[in-house]
């Protein structure tokens, strides 16, 4: 869950209780320096187009503090919540910002008004990132496989990107130093090490479900739950033709249960050496593969499926149930997902 889905959770039901209140406002304050204001009236400028646009209210101006570079810029409406969803998006862009400190106020300049403090980090991604429709995605994540020279990587929308964000900094080491531990990590025997406290034997039921279940034919990140395609889904271009290094370049994982970047890639390669699996959608906790050699046999999709559980847990905690459930799942399956809570 990102840190703006449970802040707006904790505080959602604030503008229904205060329906009299007459001016609900959302502050953004941050460092912009006095020399040039040339980003802060450009940023202003977005906010208002992005409040007018999504009839949330208007953004009424900016004042800088004498001496300490600090702006702040106001917004009213009568919802401060719908007013902070209008402006997100502008602030996660904004790579120029360090961060933005935001006072969502659910009423008049009182005392005793309630009031909530969220802390915006702007995305600032190594590298380039293309949002579209989720089936234009779709399409995109083809055509840049095929052509080669890069990594295209699905993202997600705007709160699965947050999401991968809030991880950047759990491990901060250079990409060329996560490379280089993945080298050294042996895949399979790093599997067998996962052997050692994983739940096998509670979730071997040695028998094979009687009706197959369907395999997954496509990427489920670009689409909603109805199979619609989702708006404003990211599309990354990481400056690598390996794909299975893409763990790296997006910091993946090294949070609860989930590998750390230099262990997913070693997995992702060793699965695209024997599968054919292609890292095809990351977000912050979800993985997805584009497999070109699924397993074809009971016993080939059961010893995989054993790789899967060692790898991610929640396969079966949360989804299949059995080791024979997940191996059905896999038997000529050209999608693979992943999830870690």
């Amino acid at each position: 869950m990102s840190l703006f889905k449970k802040i707006f959770d904790r505080f959602s039901t604030l503008s229904h209780d205060l329906t009299a209140a007459p001016e609900h406002a959302v502050l953004i304050r941050f460092h912009c320096g006095r020399a040039d204001l040339t980003a802060l009236t450009a940023l202003e400028d977005e906010l208002t187009r992005a409040v007018t646009g999504a009839g949330a209210g208007q953004v009424d101006g900016h004042e800088v503090a004498a001496g300490a570079g600090e702006a702040t810029i106001h917004a009213y409406g009568k919802d401060a919540n719908e007013l902070f969803r209008s402006i997100r998006p502008v602030l996660l862009a904004a790579s120029w910002l360090d961060e933005a400190r935001v006072t969502l106020r659910y009423g008049p300049p009182e005392d005793g008004i309630a009031e909530s403090e969220v802390v915006v980090r702007p995305q600032n991604f190594p590298f380039p990132i293309e949002t579209m429709p989720g089936d234009r995605a779709l399409e995109r994540w083809h055509a840049l496989h095929a052509k080669g020279g890069c990594t295209p990587v699905i993202l997600g929308d705007l709160e699965d990107r947050e999401q991968l964000w809030e991880g950047w900094d759990i491990d901060a080491s250079p990409i060329d130093e996560l490379l280089a531990h993945a080298e050294e990590i042996d895949a399979m025997a790093w599997l067998r090490t996962r052997e050692e406290t994983a739940r096998l034997a509670e979730f071997s039921g040695g028998v094979w479900p009687t009706v197959k279940p369907p395999a997954s034919r496509t990427l489920r990140l670009p689409f909603s739950g109805t199979g619609t395609p989702r708006s404003g889904i990211g599309v990354a271009l990481l400056p690598t033709s390996k794909h299975w290094e893409a763990a790296a370049w997006l910091r993946f994982g090294g949070w609860n249960d989930c590998p750390t970047p230099p262990e997913h890639v070693a997995l992702w390669r060793s699965w695209a050496d024997r599968h054919g699996a292609r890292v095809a959608g990351v977000t912050g906790s979800v993985v997805e593969f584009v497999v070109d050699r699924p397993p074809r046999t009971a016993d080939d999709a059961l010893a995989l499926a054993r790789e899967h559980f060692l790898y991610c847990e929640d396969l079966l905690i949360q989804g299949h149930g059995t080791l024979e459930g997940l191996a059905a799942a896999l038997l000529d399956a050209p999608v693979w997902s992943f999830w870690w809570d």
